[in-house]
């Protein structure tokens, strides 16, 4: 079933460790907008997806964009922390990634599927979730609706419907 829409944001934890950074509170308040975007080492669709993921950092990034991923494993293979650190490094990626190996994040979030993409606004609610292939189009129309929608509230506007 999934989580339910503007449902609050839930912590990422507990988790083995967190590759290109310390732990991260998803709940501080950061920005208009967070990606939270649970993917696995064995996932095709996840590896085709993650230039998406990067671009959306740097297209997105200075308008308050926040990505956080999570490594979930699909196979036991998908559980070798090193092999993902090279994944990770292979795909460039550079944006705090959780090691949820126990699966246990994936299990708070209601993730059955990878890649699962949780798009948040500044009150740290859930606006959408889409999981699987064919994520680029409608995560990025949802990103820029809600930071357009952040700039606008910022600007004096009166907050869309």
């Amino acid at each position: 079933m999934g989580l339910r829409l503007h449902t609050p944001i839930r912590p990422i934890a507990p988790v083995r460790g967190w590759l290109n950074s310390g732990p991260v509170d998803v709940a501080r308040s950061e920005g208009p907008a967070t990606l939270i975007h649970f993917w696995g080492l064995s996932c095709p669709f996840c590896k085709e997806q993650m230039p998406s993921v990067r671009r959306w950092i740097e297209q997105f990034g200075p308008r308050g964009l926040r990505v956080i991923g999570v490594h979930t494993p699909l196979t036991r293979d998908d559980q070798d922390d090193v092999m993902v650190e090279r994944m990770v490094r292979a795909l460039a990626l550079r944006h705090p990634i959780a090691l949820d190996q126990e699966g246990e994040a994936a299990s708070a979030y209601q993730v059955d599927a990878v890649p699962t993409y949780f798009i948040y606004d500044r009150d740290r609610l859930l606006r959408y979730r889409h999981t699987g292939y064919q994520a680029e189009k409608p995560v990025e129309r949802m990103i820029e609706r809600i930071l357009n929608e952040a700039e606008h509230q910022a600007a004096g506007g009166r907050p869309a419907a």
